[in-house]
């Protein structure tokens, strides 16, 4: 989680890189690779100096197994982020 500072993610693609978001203070970053234990599959560079909040895969389990609202809350997100990428993927139709 972004804690102090700007940051931008993105991708990169064929014609150069896209900015999915711009992360402020309070944004989650990284929750997919939380999630399904794999790599995360976007980018980030800070766009000023920066502070995060880091929660490590196994910590993040543990947390989830005392406090199943986190769960719910992580997933709320993740279907946040899907329903924003459909609708960035619909302006390119």
């Amino acid at each position: 989680m972004l804690a102090q500072g700007a940051a931008r993610e993105f991708i990169r693609a064929p014609g150069g890189e896209i900015t999915l978001r711009l992360l402020k203070p309070g944004d989650a970053y990284g929750l997919v690779p939380l999630v399904d234990g794999k790599g995360n599959a976007t980018s980030l560079v800070t766009l000023q100096t920066c502070e995060f909040l880091v929660v490590t895969g196994a910590n993040f389990r543990a947390i989830l197994q005392h406090h199943p609202e986190v769960f719910r809350d992580a997933m709320d997100h993740l279907c946040r982020e899907a329903r924003q990428a459909y609708l960035w993927i619909a302006t390119l139709a």
